[in-house]
């Protein structure tokens, strides 16, 4: 069980942290939906953005023409936060990733800007129960990478 604080300090510097209730003195910062969990104070009515933490890992973001990219700061690895996608490119497609590897739980690891999606599990093409690859009306059957059937 977790309860969640958001607290300031003197430096004008606001910070939601995670408190495990079963051990107290164990804390991290922790914010949810792709907010930051630390900020600053830089004028009245705004406060700017330091850092992203979610369940003990600190991440980064970068924005280009092209994508949208949420990296681990351990590594340097693309990874998806709160079912968020690690990379969303400037014609919408999307891509979850899981320490550097395309990887999703129960849902599709790229949604392609058309439509068409697959399904990763880590970083192997892979779906129980129903095709992994969905391009149109094509459908692709793989089960841990290996290729099972196609229905066109």
């Amino acid at each position: 069980m977790y309860s969640l604080k958001i607290k300031s300090n003197y430096l004008k510097t606001r910070y939601w942290e995670k408190i495990n209730l079963r051990i107290p003195t164990f804390k991290e910062y922790h914010r949810k939906n792709n907010n930051p969990a630390i900020e600053s104070f830089s004028y009245p009515g705004c406060w700017l953005p330091l850092e992203w933490w979610e369940s003990g890992n600190r991440y980064y973001k970068i924005t280009t023409s092209y994508s949208k990219e949420t990296r681990c700061y351990t590594g340097d690895l693309l990874h998806s936060f709160s079912d968020l996608p690690a990379v969303e490119y400037a014609n919408g497609t999307k891509e979850w990733y899981h320490l550097g590897t395309l990887h999703r739980y129960q849902s599709p690891a790229i949604i392609y800007s058309n439509g068409d999606k697959e399904w990763w599990w880590v970083g192997q093409k892979h779906r129980f129960g129903g095709p992994a690859m969905i391009y149109g009306n094509k459908q692709y059957w793989f089960i841990e990478g290996e290729f099972i059937k196609c229905i066109v």
